[in-house]
C-alpha cells in the first residue's frame, strides 16, 4: 500500500512540473509582449514630445516674427513690388526656428501704390483733331485736379473771370495751353507749345487697357420695378435703352443695384440696338444707382438709405469685395441728368481698376437669312398644306370657301435656319405669296397673325387680289422685338373668310421671313459718340448736367475714342477717383461752398491698405506652423496699429514648404 501510494505521488508531481513549465512559458511570452508594448509606448511618447517641442518652438518663433514685421511697414507688402520680407531666425526651446514671410497679393498696396493699378495721368486726352479742345474747363470757378494732366492737342480754360484750372501735378499739351494765366500747376512750368516747357509725346500715349472680358456676357432682360423700390440687375448684356429709360421713369425713387458676380467682377455690357434712342437717360433726382458690393446697407425692404459716395465697397474696405465694370459699345451712351450714381471697380493691385470702359475695337457683321417654315398645324379647309411651306409660284395650298364653310386657316411654324437668341435683328420682313380666285371681291377678310417667341402677337392684313402676288410686312415696324429670341418658336397663322352667300378659293403659295441679324459681339464705339469734331449740341459718351446729378466713379474711365462732358452744379464730392482717359474731356463744375477737393484725381502712392502676410515657421528644415496675419497700418501713419490673425494652423510632419 505504501509503495503504491508513493508511485502515485511521483506521478502527480510530474504533472505539476509540466503545468509549472507551461505557466512559466506563457508568463515569459506575456512579459515579452508587455515589454514590446512598453517600448512602443515609450517611443511614441518620445515622438509626441519631440513634435510638441517642435510646435512650441515654432509657436515662439512665429510670435517673434509677427512682432518684428508688425513695425516694419516696408515688409510683407505685395511681392509684385519686389520688396523683401526678411526671414526671422531665433532660438526657441533649445532649437533654431526660421520663419519665412511673404506678402499676399495686394498686401499693403491699397489705393494704388502699384503702377500697374492706376494710369499715369489724372486726365489724359488722346484726340489730335485741331478743331477739338483736348481738355477744357468751362465753368466760372476753380476746377481742382489731383494729378498730372496731358492733352494730345490743346488745354483751354474758357470759363469766366473767376475760372481757374488748378492741377496738382504737371500740365502737358502737344499744342497750346490758354490762357496761361488761368492754368496753375504745382510743377511749373506749363509744358505746352506756347509756354516753352515742351511736352514729351511719349508721356501721352494710349496705354491700351483691355476690358475685363474678351466677349459679351449673356443677354439679360431689364428687371421690373418692385413695390419695395429695390431693383437688382445681374451681370450681362443689355441691349434695350428704351426699356432702361422706362424703368427709371416708372420706378421713381428706387434703389438700383448692379451686382458683382459671385466669384469676381460683374461685367455689364451696354450695346443698345433697339429702335430709337440709344441713350441710357436718368432723370429721377431721387434715384440711387450703385454698381458693386453694397457698403453698410443691404438691398432688402424697406427701401434702404444709400450714401453716395460710400454706397459700394472699394479697395479701402477689408475684407475685399467684388466690383463691377460697365462696358459700352456702338453708339450707346450714359446721360445722368438727375439722381446719384456710384460705380466701384474690382479691387486689385495687379491690373487696372477700370470702372467704365468704352470699346475701341470689335464689330458684328450682319448676316442675312431667309427663314422658311418646316411644319404646319391648325389646318382648316386648306388642302395640300405642305405646298404652303415654300414660295415657289407653282404649288399652292387651297381653301375652297362657301356659305357653309366661310373661313379657312393654317399655321406655319418651325422656321429655319435658327437665329441665335442673343442676336440683334436689324431687319425682319414677312412675305406672304397668295391669291384669291375666281372672284376676289367675294373675300371678306384676309389676316396674318405673327406670334413671336417673345413679346405680343402682331396682327397684319394682306391685300386681296385675283393674281398671285407677295405682300411684304416690316415686322420690327409692326412692333416685334428686335432680339433673336423673338424668332425662336415663331409661328404665322393665315386666315381667309368669304362674304356671306359667296364663294371663293384662297390660294396660299407660301410664307417666308427674310431677316438680317447681328450676332452678339463686342462692337467699337461709333456714331455721334466718336464724331469729330465734337458736335455743338453735344453727344458725349458720359454726360452729366445740372444741380440734381451726383456721379462718383471709384475706378478709371477708359474711353480713348469718345468724349466726356461733365456739368455739375454745387458739386460736393469727387467725380473720378482713378483718372480719365478719353478723346476729349470737358468740365463745367461749380463746387459747393467749402468744397476744394479734386474733381478728378489719382490716389496717392503713400496711402496704403492693410498688409496681409503669410508666415511659415520651420524647425529642422521642415514647416511646422503657418499663419496669415493682417496688419492695419492706418494708411501708413501707424505701422501695425491693429493686428488680426486670420488663420493659424499646424503643418503635419513631412509637409513640403518654403523651408
Amino acid at each position: 500500500m505504501i509503495a503504491g501510494a508513493r508511485r502515485l505521488a511521483r506521478d502527480d508531481s510530474g504533472v505539476v512540473l509540466v503545468l509549472a513549465l507551461v505557466f512559466l512559458s506563457l508568463f515569459g511570452l506575456a512579459i515579452a509582449s508587455l515589454l514590446g508594448f512598453a517600448d512602443a509606448s515609450f517611443r511614441a511618447t518620445m515622438a509626441v514630445r519631440d513634435q510638441r517641442a517642435d510646435v512650441y518652438a515654432a509657436d515662439g518663433g512665429l510670435d517673434g516674427a509677427i512682432n518684428r514685421v508688425r513695425g516694419a511697414i516696408e515688409e510683407g507688402r505685395d511681392p509684385v513690388l519686389g520688396i523683401n520680407c526678411d526671414d526671422t531666425e531665433m532660438p526657441s526651446n533649445d532649437m533654431t526656428v526660421t520663419v519665412r514671410c511673404e506678402g499676399e497679393p495686394g498686401s499693403g498696396l491699397g489705393v494704388g501704390a502699384n503702377p500697374l493699378s492706376k494710369p499715369k495721368h489724372a486726365i489724359l486726352t488722346l484726340g489730335t483733331d485741331p478743331t477739338e479742345v483736348g481738355i477744357e474747363q468751362t465753368s466760372n470757378a476753380t476746377l481742382n485736379v489731383g494729378g498730372s494732366i496731358f492733352s494730345n492737342s490743346t488745354i483751354q480754360n474758357s470759363g469766366g473771370a473767376q475760372a481757374v484750372l488748378a492741377v496738382d501735378g504737371t500740365v502737358s499739351a502737344t499744342s497750346t495751353c490758354t490762357p496761361e494765366s488761368k492754368i496753375s500747376t504745382t510743377d511749373p512750368p506749363l509744358r505746352c507749345s506756347n509756354t516753352g516747357g515742351g511736352a514729351i509725346p511719349a508721356d501721352g500715349t494710349d496705354p491700351g487697357y483691355t476690358p475685363a472680358t474678351t466677349g459679351p456676357p449673356p443677354v439679360q432682360a431689364v428687371p421690373s420695378c418692385s413695390a419695395e423700390q429695390i431693383v437688382q440687375f445681374q451681370p450681362g448684356t443689355y441691349t434695350d435703352a428704351g426699356a432702361m429709360k422706362n424703368l427709371f421713369e416708372t420706378c421713381e425713387g428706387a434703389v438700383y443695384l448692379f451686382n458683382p458676380a459671385p466669384d469676381g467682377v460683374g461685367v455689364y455690357y451696354f450695346d443698345f440696338q433697339n429702335p430709337g434712342s440709344h441713350t441710357w437717360e436718368i432723370e429721377d433726382a431721387s434715384a440711387s444707382i450703385v454698381g458693386g458690393t453694397p457698403k453698410d446697407w443691404s438691398p432688402v425692404p424697406p427701401r434702404p438709405a444709400v450714401p453716395i459716395p460710400g454706397g459700394c465697397k472699394t479697395e479701402d474696405d477689408y475684407p475685399r469685395a467684388h466690383g463691377v465694370q460697365f462696358i459700352f459699345g456702338g453708339d450707346s451712351r450714359l446721360e445722368l441728368e438727375a439722381g446719384s450714381m456710384e460705380i466701384c471697380p474690382e479691387p486689385t493691385s495687379l491690373s487696372q481698376q477700370i470702372a467704365i470702359y468704352g470699346l475701341t475695337t470689335g464689330s458684328s457683321v450682319p448676316i442675312p437669312a431667309a427663314l422658311v417654315p418646316t411644319a404646319y398645324a391648325g389646318v382648316v379647309r386648306f388642302t395640300s398644306p405642305i405646298n404652303a411651306l415654300l414660295i415657289d409660284g407653282l404649288l399652292t395650298s387651297d381653301a375652297a370657301l362657301d356659305d357653309s364653310n366661310r373661313t379657312g386657316s393654317i399655321t406655319l411654324q418651325s422656321f429655319l435656319p435658327a437665329v441665335p437668341a442673343d442676336a440683334t435683328i436689324t431687319s425682319a420682313t414677312l412675305r406672304i405669296a397668295h391669291r384669291e380666285s375666281p372672284n376676289p371681291d367675294n373675300v371678306e377678310t384676309l389676316a396674318a397673325t405673327v406670334t413671336p417667341g417673345t413679346g405680343s402677337p402682331v396682327a397684319l392684313t394682306p391685300s386681296v387680289s385675283g393674281s398671285m402676288h407677295t405682300d411684304s410686312f416690316d415686322l420690327l415696324a409692326a412692333g416685334m422685338s428686335n432680339t433673336g429670341s423673338a424668332l425662336a418658336g415663331i409661328g404665322v397663322r393665315y386666315d381667309a373668310e368669304v362674304k356671306s352667300g359667296k364663294t371663293a378659293t384662297a390660294r396660299l403659295d407660301g410664307i417666308r421671313i427674310d431677316v438680317t441679324y447681328q450676332p452678339l459681339a463686342f462692337r467699337a464705339q461709333s456714331g455721334c459718340v466718336v464724331q469729330r469734331p465734337y458736335p455743338e449740341d453735344g453727344c458725349a459718351f458720359i454726360e452729366t448736367e445740372g444741380a440734381q446729378a451726383t456721379l462718383v466713379v471709384q475706378g478709371t474711365v477708359y474711353a480713348p475714342a469718345a468724349a466726356i462732358d461733365i456739368e455739375l452744379t454745387n458739386a460736393s464730392t469727387q467725380v473720378f477717383r482713378r483718372g480719365v482717359i478719353s478723346r476729349i474731356f470737358r468740365a463745367s463744375v461749380t463746387p459747393s461752398a467749402g468744397f476744394t477737393d479734386p474733381v478728378v484725381r489719382l490716389l496717392e502712392d503713400e496711402v496704403r491698405a492693410d498688409r496681409v502676410v503669410r508666415f511659415t515657421a520651420c524647425v529642422g528644415g521642415a514647416p511646422r506652423l503657418e499663419a496669415v496675419v493682417r496688419f492695419n497700418d492706418l494708411g501708413g501713419l501707424f505701422p501695425g496699429q491693429v493686428v488680426v490673425v486670420d488663420s493659424w494652423s499646424v503643418r503635419p510632419a513631412g509637409t513640403p514648404g518654403p523651408c
